[in-house]
């Protein structure tokens, strides 16, 4: 990566911590105000429902009261009163109203109606005025924390527009809120007022009302306030909805900021050049500063297949001494280096180690446990021997990698047995899977849940390489190391006509 690319890498990192501030901030904000909007929209159902009780049981009395709020004429004009918000960054709240009360707005043109917008919320208004509908009227400032006063406003203006004709029908859009995790976009008619009728096995137990001075004087102080309370409990909720609605698309916009951030990291970390000298020296190289770390090597260790993280934050290594080998992780920043498998590790020319894609664990393969000393060499060599190039003056075999014996069958055998392991790199806790085999590739799935295992197995063949002996591909589970499939079997090639 060009310097002037990782400075800009480094750059979009910043902005991307500073905007993660702000989201979380917000988070924070929209959470501290829940709990309170949810007691108020629990407070005020007690008193709409005793309203409603009582308005039951006025019209069960029949008293012959009559209101303009209950008269029905032909619906020419229709009100909508839509509650949005104020402000965005609240994810689909302001949109999913609004689709759902264009979609009647739409409907109710094609019947030939006229309609009016009461718009609650500067979104709702900005939308439909954009769209060239008629705006009765708008409030603003409203649905962060209404009050009881905000409600008598809206009511005042709908229920005066119902009396004097300007609208037939009031329909309300808002939100409803049922849970702290469920807001449903809701539609109702509001005016002309259905007065709700008793259930049945509510008939027998209503209260008997005296009405002083008539019905109609107390319908002109009922139902006014019935549609004041309606609204109330409409904003109450709508509030609740924003707030929890606001929460949630904040943490998501957090969620994402910090899997950006971790992207973005990546990409810088790997722009960092790796220089191996001779095995026993590693040097990392900053490309936009030119800076350079020399990355601790243990004493007496030979230095082999250095591997980034995949965030680009660690640097794996095997180090070779004298009697074993063992796996070391250094930060790239500071250069120290640890062990981290405390257990030696099976290094062949075929074995290596891989890191998961959350580069917190190491898969390799360790040496059995309680594994035996290695075998010894016969005093008198046993057959069959290889034939050798020139005896006397050339050791070289005939094939290369040809077992001469059963002492080096057994030798094979003893130095390619391993057992795959999945390496926690900050407890240094290794996790065996699986039985001791004779593993010779590991490939690791993307969710690092599975791996991909090829071991090698006998017979051996004292006329062929090693390299041709019985192998077989699986897919290993790294949770228990059970055997989920197999992908392939190779048998011994043994020169045959058929190979």
């Amino acid at each position: 990566m060009a310097s002037a690319q990782l400075r800009d890498t480094r750059r979009r990192i910043r902005s991307v911590e500073a905007t993660k501030k702000i989201t979380r901030a917000m988070e924070l904000i929209a959470a501290s105000r829940i709990p309170k909007a949810q007691a108020r929209v629990h407070a005020s159902k007690p008193y709409t429902a005793k309203l409603i009780e009582v308005i039951e049981n006025v019209g069960a009395a029949d008293a012959g009261g009559s209101h303009k709020l209950l008269e029905r004429r032909d619906p020419n004009r229709v009100g909508l009163l839509i509650v949005s918000s104020d402000r965005g960054l609240a994810g689909a709240y302001s949109s999913s109203i609004i689709r759902l009360s264009e979609a009647r707005a739409i409907e109710l043109e094609r019947e030939g109606k006229d309609v009016v917008i009461y718009a609650i919320g500067k979104k709702a208004q900005s939308y439909f005025r954009y769209r060239g509908y008629h705006i009765e009227q708008a409030y603003l400032g409203v649905t962060d924390t209404p009050g009881y006063g905000d409600a008598r406003a809206v009511g005042n203006r709908v229920m005066e527009d119902y009396a004097v004709g300007r609208i037939d029908v009031l329909e309300v859009f808002y939100t409803r809120f049922e849970s702290a995790m469920t807001q449903v976009p809701t539609h109702q008619e509001l005016l002309p007022i259905t007065p709700p009728e008793m259930e049945e096995e509510e008939r027998g137990v209503r209260v008997s009302y005296g009405f002083e001075p008539s019905p109609e004087e107390i319908l002109n102080r009922l139902l006014p306030t019935y549609v004041e309370a309606i609204i109330f409990n409409m904003l109450l909720e709508a509030s609740a909805s924003e707030h929890n609605a606001r929460r949630r698309a904040m943490k998501a916009a957090t969620d994402n900021a910090e899997e950006l951030i971790k992207i973005l990291t990546v990409q810088a970390n790997r722009a960092r050049q790796l220089t191996q000298r001779n095995g026993k020296t590693l040097v990392v190289t900053d490309a936009q500063t030119g800076a350079t770390t020399t990355i601790q090597i243990p004493d007496g260790a030979r230095v082999t297949t250095p591997i980034w993280s995949p965030d680009g934050s660690q640097l794996g290594f095997f180090a070779h001494f004298e009697t074993e080998t063992r796996i070391y992780v250094a930060d790239p920043t500071n250069g120290r280096s640890r062990d981290v498998t405390r257990q030696p590790v099976l290094a062949t020319i075929y074995t290596s180690f891989a890191w998961t894609a959350d580069s917190r664990s190491i898969v390799t393969v360790l040496l059995p446990e309680n594994r035996a000393a290695s075998p010894m060499k016969p005093v008198v060599p046993t057959t069959p021997q290889v034939r050798i190039t020139q005896p006397g003056t050339n050791s070289i075999r005939t094939y290369a990698d040809l077992i001469e014996g059963p002492f080096e069958k057994e030798l094979l055998e003893y130095y390619n047995t391993g057992q795959l392991a999945v390496v926690d790199v900050q407890r240094r806790r290794a996790r065996r899977i699986g039985e001791p085999a004779m593993i010779s590739g590991v490939s690791l799935s993307p969710d690092g849940m599975y791996a991909q295992v090829t071991t090698r197995r006998g017979p051996f063949s004292y006329i062929v390489p090693a390299s041709r002996v019985a192998t077989a591909t699986e897919i290993w589970s790294l949770e228990d190391g059970s055997v989920l499939a197999q992908l392939s079997e190779q048998e011994l090639r043994d020169g045959s006509p058929q190979d």
